[in-house]
């Protein structure tokens, strides 16, 4: 079958411009899939800990993740507005991830952890300390913070939650400070 020379013209035409736009996209970083570009993983690697892989990345919804690189990059020169409005969007889509979770899976408030050994931490962190400490915020350092400065034991655990000065004073019994210890050491 003989094809028409302006039909052959149109559609080369064609595949030019999804070259140009497909070689655009990958030279700025971006992609159909992944709304992050690896500037953005390396800032929330640094930042927060997050790998590419994380759950709280990877359960982002496409426009959730088009917002993340928005402020990461978009408040690149104003690095504490950056990591509040970061925290904030991290936390949000944590949050929402749980309540969908939630509806899906009676009696459970959040996905377990990857690591089963840290799930009973996790539900203690869910229950009582993830909306502050989770990424940080505000005199609240994040865990991944507090877990790159020390080996957490249930005793330092203890202390924090009874002398920190910007929290209201709690108590645990042994067992749940070993098992936040667990979890706030899997941050690393």
């Amino acid at each position: 079958m003989a094809c028409d020379p302006r039909e052959s013209a149109l559609l080369s035409g064609r595949k030019a411009m999804g070259f140009a736009i497909a070689l655009l996209l990958a030279s700025t970083g971006l992609a159909m899939a992944d709304e992050l570009t690896p500037n953005d993983y390396r800032y929330l690697l640094s930042a927060f800990g997050l790998a590419r892989d994380s759950d709280v990345l990877t359960t982002m919804t496409p426009v959730e993740r088009t917002r993340l690189h928005d402020l990461v990059y978009g408040l690149r020169n104003d690095q504490a507005r950056r990591d509040d409005a970061v925290r904030s969007q991290l936390y949000n889509a944590y949050a929402r991830e749980c309540e969908a979770w939630a509806l899906e899976h009676s009696g459970e408030d959040c996905p377990p952890a990857r690591d089963k050994t840290v799930e009973p931490g996790k539900q203690i962190a869910d229950r009582i300390c993830n909306q502050c400490h989770l990424f940080g915020g505000g005199m609240a350092p994040s865990f991944f913070r507090l877990a790159r400065q020390r080996n957490w034991r249930a005793s330092d655990v203890a202390h924090a939650l009874a002398h920190s000065h910007d929290m209201v004073p709690i108590t645990l019994p042994d067992e749940e400070r070993d098992r936040l210890a667990a979890y706030i050491n899997s941050f690393r």
